[in-house]
């Protein structure tokens, strides 16, 4: 009986032993997971005024300049200008002037070329949805050397 009585003490011993030789583990807590913001689509605003010029005045090469760019002003107004007097400031762009069907103004009071090689191989386009009413342009000027070279009207 002795003897049991010493294996139970001995187990008993040991067991409580044990509890300090479990492995080591250490409590992770679960990683946050941030969602994604979740954005919507806004399309843009078109101005609320009629936009009656289009200044293209940055050279080439230079930030902000429409060379090479395709430029579309929206909400046309009454006698639209386009300017591009920037040396090449308009080179290779594609300028298009679009009146939609609902357009009631028909004159567009013209385009200047001022710089050299201003408009050089550029691609300017006027569009008239609106099959009753015509689009007048009154001036198409290019007052410096190459500044209408290889320009193509549509």
């Amino acid at each position: 009986m002795k003897v049991i009585a010493s294996l139970i003490g001995f187990f008993a011993a040991m067991s409580d032993a044990s509890g300090d030789r479990l492995l080591l583990q250490t409590q992770q807590t679960p990683a946050t997971v941030t969602p994604a913001p979740v954005y919507a689509y806004v399309p843009p605003a078109l101005p609320s005024t009629p936009v009656t010029e289009l200044n293209c005045v940055i050279a080439a090469g230079q930030p902000g300049s429409c060379a090479g760019t395709v430029q579309q002003p929206q909400s046309i107004g009454w006698r639209f200008k386009a300017n591009c007097d920037g040396e090449a400031s308009c080179a290779g762009a594609t300028l298009n002037i679009f009146y939609p069907a609902s357009n009631k103004l028909w004159e567009m009071e013209g385009m200047w070329f001022s710089g050299i090689n201003a408009a050089a191989d550029a691609v300017i386009n006027v569009g008239n949805y609106n099959p009753g009413l015509r689009v007048e342009i009154k001036h198409i000027e290019c007052s410096e050397a190459g500044s209408c070279y290889n320009t193509k009207f549509n």
